[in-house]
């Protein structure tokens, strides 16, 4: 996915937002393991303060969801555009997964790739 808009448009927040609903996502709902590991994630952008700002801000929102409260988690699912409730999903399960999602990626050794274009390219 590819995202363009002026300063202060919401960028940021939006593709911060999708990694959140990827890791979460790929938690396996039977056991909270992560079928998509983090370091499968790779977010890139032009300038060393956009990759730390959407790392910093990556982990902010997974340590404030381990200790939020259910109404907090739903309400954080809903503005993210995670539906609540569907076939794939039942109503109980996404709050506490969410919840647990910061353990679990931390656990999991390795940290979702934000990356500046320019170290991306001669990386690869």
């Amino acid at each position: 996915m590819a995202v363009e808009a002026c300063a202060g448009a919401g960028k940021t927040w939006m593709l911060v937002s999708r990694i959140v609903r990827a890791l979460l996502d790929g938690v396996d709902a039977s056991d909270g393991h992560l079928r998509v590991q983090p370091h499968e994630i790779l977010a890139i952008t032009f300038t060393k303060r956009a990759a730390s700002e959407m790392r910093e801000r990556l982990y902010k929102w997974l340590a404030d969801f381990a200790v939020a409260d259910r109404a907090t988690l739903l309400k954080e699912l809903q503005d993210r555009g995670v539906v609540i409730v569907n076939v794939f999903y039942r109503t109980s399960g996404l709050p506490e997964q969410l919840s647990n999602l910061y353990q679990t990626v931390l656990t999991s050794g390795r940290q979702v790739q934000v990356r500046t274009f320019h170290l991306f390219t001669r990386a690869g």
